[in-house]
This record gives structure tokens, C-alpha cells and sequence, in this order.
């Protein structure tokens, strides 16, 4: 997105009194998921071409610079700032002059991106994971900015995790506004010598994420208390469990209206249950009014409760409700199924620390539960939750209906079984 166009629609967005973008990287990668097309044109999204999946052409570009010239003569738009160099060590000039370069630009740029030209060579390095051998980025030096530190605010994350977050005054850094950003932990807080009051030093990393660097000490003109995280939680009061050796804090409280809060949030996420409407606001709303006591109660909703909340219509209210239940937690279509703690666990339903806790064991059988009775017919769908190992394959953990509606042997008891079986064919033989 061109920094211009960029301006143009926070301008427009701000005399329509409408909040403003903070920088142009987030406001291009929201743009592109706008369901509505319109919304999408309205931000004037630039697009440049550097790759092809396939040419069917007669003459195949065979380098990275010929590829280029090629799709810009095709009509696309390319990087103008595109070189070739003979080797990587002539590389260096170019990414330490970048930087002039970048501000020139119509565009924000963080970074220079060196490659091997040979397009076949390229094919043959591969990659690794996700990353291209035959591709290394060059990142420019961030840019820094000073703010004075008000107030260190902690919130309460979904596992309980104390989250201490910078509340400062306005900050610009790199040209655009700072928003209010975590500060880590207490160790991150005390090892960096940060303490409310402080002239602190802001980057953006990337160009895009702010981060406390630490203190200008020349501007701390008396002597500031240092920062030690609450003994007991901010929101329900419980109390602070902080390890001796561990850099997180957690609050112990596995009711706290926080942590219920993000757990419905991140229960109802599209990589979750998937269930459509249920955001900050709508989480936040359903716990104040005690419509959800636990992550289960979302399945019992009904659109009457709904359309009571502030700014929930009928519509809005209806696409709340579950209507699916193919993520369903632990549910087999007609089999029957051992879940352990541990599985919750890794599925992010349940805190790491629950791991053969018992506590949280009727949490998630009426999370299964509720799940299960939503998806049909409670005869087909049986869950039961154990502590414990994981099921070791899915002939240990499921098997389907009739006689054989039981978990499965033991592997000790099968084992035994085989050498009794296996003797009693050499003594009859």
C-alpha cells in the first residue's frame, strides 16, 4: 500500500470520525480479507509481481532479473529498485545504502531480500521448512523514538499468565503512532531496568511492531521505585503463583472473569470451535452477565440472551449460534473414545499445567459434553475422559459399537494373551 493512499484513507476515515490505521502493513493484509469488495477497493491496494507458478511461453526467463523483466513487460508492476550483482560480497553496498532508498520510496520498506539469479539454481537449493536457501534478508536498523512511561497496567491472559503492559504517553515512531504494547514479564521489566516514570527508547521491529527498549538514564532526574509485579490477581484478587526460576506469573484463580474471557474468545477462534460473532467485545459481554460461567454455556445460549446484549440484533445474534458441530471436542462419529488431560492440553482447550490435574477433569467432560449433545444423536457419540498417557493408536482408543463398546485391552494383557496363544500352538504341534 503506497504511504499516499495510505494518508488519503486515514484522512478520509478521520472526517468521517472513524478510528485511523496505524501503519500500512496491516491496513493492506486487513484489506485483502474484507469480505466486502468494495471495502477492499476503497483502500487502494498496490500489487507487485516477483514469482510465477507456471510460464507457457516459447522463451522462459532462466534468472530472477530476467523473470522480472519479463512480468513487467507482460504489464505488471515490478520493483523499481530491483539490482543484479555478481556475487553476494557486491551485495553489501546495496543493503547499507537500502535505507536512503527506502524513504524515497512510495512505499514502507524494512528490509532488502537477496537472492540467487539463477532460477534453476534455485530449484535445485529448495528450501527448508518454510524458508528458501537460495533467499536472505538484509533488515534495516529500527527506527527509535522516546516516550515517557505513565503507568504499567498487567492483564490477565487465558492460562492466567500476568501480562504487564506500557500505558505511556503519544508516541510517533517511524511516522506512525505507537500503540500500547506488552512489556514481557517482570524479568524482561527488571533485567532492562524499566520503572514508571522513565523517558523510555520505542522501536518498531520491522517497521510495524513497537517494543520498550529501555530507559534514557541521562533523563531520570530522581531516584524511581523499581517495578514488582501484584501479589494477588488485578482482577479477581486470587492469588499470584510466581516460580522461583520461571519468568511468568499466573494467577491462581482457575474462575477468574479474566481468564474465562480469552478462554471463550480463543474457544470460539476460527483455528478452535470456529464459531462465528463471538469476538472481544461479545466475550467480554457474555461474562459480565453471567451468561457464560464456562466455555460449555456457549452451546446452551439462547437468541432470546443474545439479542438482550447491547448492540446484538437478531441477525447478529443468530450467527452466534453453533450451528455445526463438525470441530466438536473429542467426538467420533459413531465410536467410542478415549481422550486424555494431556490431549486437551496440546488442543489448547485446557492450561498446559492441567496435565494430570483432576480438577480440571469435569470442565472438560462438560465441555465434551455440550459439544457432543449439540452434534446429534447422544446414542452414537459417547465421550470419556481419563488422565493420563495418550492413546497410543486409534485401535487402543476407538472402537465401534455393539459388543465391542469398551476401551480396548491393555497392551501388557495382549501381549500375555500372544505368548499363551503362541505356546499353545507349539504344544499342540
Amino acid at each position: 500500500m503506497r504511504r499516499s493512499d495510505f494518508d488519503r484513507l486515514n484522512a478520509q476515515r478521520a472526517e468521517r470520525g472513524l478510528p485511523t490505521f496505524a501503519n500500512p502493513r496491516n491496513t493492506a493484509a486487513g484489506g485483502i480479507r474484507q469480505l466486502d469488495p468494495k471495502a477492499t477497493a476503497e483502500r487502494k491496494l498496490s500489487f507487485y509481481a516477483y514469482a510465477v507458478g507456471e510460464i507457457d511461453a516459447d522463451a522462459v526467463p532462466r534468472t530472477q532479473y530476467e523473470l522480472l523483466e519479463y512480468l513487467h513487460a507482460l504489464g505488471f508492476r515490478v520493483n523499481e529498485h530491483a539490482r543484479r550483482v555478481p556475487s553476494i560480497a557486491t551485495s553489501s553496498p546495496s543493503c547499507r545504502n537500502g535505507r536512503s532508498g527506502a524513504r524515497r520510496s512510495t512505499i514502507e520498506i524494512d528490509g532488502v531480500v537477496v537472492k540467487v539469479d539463477d532460477l534453476a539454481l534455485q530449484a535445485k537449493l529448495g528450501t527448508a521448512g518454510k524458508d528458501p536457501r537460495w533467499a536472505i534478508a538484509f533488515k534495516f536498523r529500527a527506527r527509535e523514538a522516546q516516550t515517557k512511561l505513565l503507568d504499567i497496567v498487567v492483564s490477565v491472559g487465558r492460562t492466567g499468565v500476568l501480562n504487564p503492559t506500557r500505558s505511556s504517553s503519544p508516541c510517533r515512531s517511524a511516522e506512525r503512532p505507537s500503540p500500547t504494547r506488552p512489556l514481557h514479564n517482570q524479568d524482561y521489566i527488571r533485567n532492562n531496568d524499566i520503572r514508571i516514570g522513565d523517558v523510555v527508547t520505542v522501536i518498531r521491529a520491522g517497521d510495524v511492531i513497537p517494543r520498550v527498549v529501555g530507559p534514557v538514564l541521562e533523563l531520570r532526574k530522581k531516584k524511581l521505585p523499581v517495578y514488582s509485579l501484584p501479589e494477588h490477581c488485578p482482577v479477581c484478587g486470587a492469588d499470584v503463583d510466581h516460580p522461583e526460576g520461571e519468568p511468568m506469573a499466573r494467577c491462581t484463580n482457575a474462575s477468574c472473569p479474566a481468564q474465562l474471557v480469552e478462554r471463550l474468545r480463543h474457544f470460539a477462534s476460527r483455528g478452535a470451535m470456529d464459531i462465528e460473532g463471538i469476538g472481544d467485545q461479545l466475550a467480554a459481554a457474555l461474562v459480565e452477565n453471567a451468561l457464560v460461567n464456562d466455555v460449555s454455556d456457549v452451546y446452551h445460549l439462547s437468541l432470546e440472551q443474545l439479542r438482550a446484549l447491547p448492540r446484538m440484533a437478531e441477525k447478529s445474534a443468530s450467527n452466534v449460534l453453533p450451528r455445526s458441530s463438525d470441530r466438536s471436542l473429542a467426538v467420533s462419529h459413531g465410536c467410542y473414545r478415549v481422550v486424555s488431560a494431556s490431549w486437551l492440553a496440546e488442543c489448547r482447550i485446557l492450561p498446559a499445567t492441567s496435565v494430570r490435574s483432576t480438577r480440571w477433569l469435569p470442565r472438560a467432560r462438560k465441555t465434551c459434553c455440550a459439544a457432543r449433545d449439540r452434534a446429534g444423536d447422544r446414542a452414537q457419540r459417547r465421550t470419556v475422559l481419563r488422565t493420563g498417557a495418550e492413546p497410543r493408536d486409534d485401535r487402543a482408543s476407538a472402537a465401534r459399537g455393539g459388543r465391542h463398546d469398551r476401551p480396548a485391552a491393555r497392551p501388557r494383557a495382549r501381549r500375555r494373551a500372544r505368548r499363551q496363544d503362541v505356546g499353545a500352538h507349539r504344544h499342540a504341534a
